[in-house]
């Protein structure tokens, strides 16, 4: 029997010492354990200096050059920010001047709308679409077809006018919407629907 391929002879192996290698990771850069009672700049600070922790730290520094070069810093973002909770440090990031407009997709003001309005959001998708109800939630449907008329009528945006209705409907939760609090304080939140995906438009 013929062999197609010659089995590596490890006897020809070159190796060379850990001192001339390049590392990418040292004890420098450990995750640092801190004080119960830090602030959250010392856990910050705490965190190993590597990947999404360094990232993450590189943003922050870039939103505090911003605002104390007293430039915009404009926050995009999805649908899941708001749907796991995180809607509260944007809205007070909005209300510390920090953040000077937004855009997010239509998926976002979907969730953010059932935040304020029902204090719950998210459907089970994989089930949903099988039987042909995802998206078809008659009061959110109800709630955007409000908007888009809207919208024909005024100089609004999508954005703007969600966080308008979500005001003037008293929704009950609205002090943890993200759009409530851009129209309260006036930015620009800017909403790019994406047709065949997002269900904002899909009422009948």
């Amino acid at each position: 029997m013929t062999r197609e391929y010659r089995p590596i002879d490890p006897r020809r192996i070159k190796t060379y010492s850990v001192k001339k290698r390049h590392h990418k990771a040292s004890l420098g850069g450990f995750a640092r354990l801190t004080e119960p009672g830090s602030s959250v700049a010392g856990f910050c600070s705490s965190l190993p200096d590597y990947l999404g922790a360094k990232a993450f730290r590189g943003v922050v520094s870039s939103i505090v050059a911003a605002v104390r070069n007293d430039r915009p810093v404009v926050f995009a973002f999805g649908a899941h920010v708001i749907k796991v909770g995180c809607g509260p440090i944007v809205i007070d990031l909005i209300r510390r001047g920090i953040v000077k407009a937004l855009a997010c997709n239509g998926a976002c003001a979907i969730h953010d709308v059932e935040v304020a309005m029902l204090g719950e959001t998210s459907e089970e998708v994989a089930d949903t679409i099988r039987d042909g109800s995802f998206g078809m939630v008659a009061e959110t449907l109800e709630f955007f077809d409000a908007a888009a008329a809207r919208c024909k009528n005024d100089a609004a945006g999508l954005g703007e006018t969600i966080g308008s209705l979500i005001i003037e409907r008293m929704a009950p939760n609205r002090e943890l919407s993200v759009f409530a609090a851009a129209k309260e304080a006036r930015i620009p939140i800017c909403v790019h629907v994406a047709l065949g995906t997002d269900t904002v438009h899909v009422s009948p």
